[in-house]
């Protein structure tokens, strides 16, 4: 049985020459977006027990595995912030109507 350490090296070996059988290993460059207010920190990501400090603003190579969590995190807050939207319209919409009365 192979330990954790070799097991680890085995796994950055494939990484390396490519021969990765993992889809969630397979290396992918992302560059988050970065400003001076609320995205100016590095972005902490963690898979399974395994994590990741991703720095913003540079493109950077990481396992596809945290790439496809960003990316849900990202459409699930798209969805949060149109259903905050929806409400608040409708919030105003019936406001108007009972003030018309």
């Amino acid at each position: 049985m192979a330990t954790k350490n070799t097991a680890e090296a085995t796994e950055n070996e494939a990484l390396e020459n490519g021969t990765v059988t993992d889809p969630g290993e397979e290396l992918v460059t992302v560059q988050l977006f970065k400003d001076n207010g609320k995205y100016k920190e590095d972005l902490y990501v963690a898979v399974n027990g395994e994590r990741i400090l991703i720095q913003r603003g540079v493109p950077v190579q990481i396992k596809r595995k945290f790439a496809e969590v960003i990316e849900h995190s990202q459409m699930q807050d798209q969805q949060t912030d149109a259903l905050m939207q929806r409400m608040a319209d409708d919030y105003v919409r019936r406001t108007e109507e009972k003030t018309r009365v």
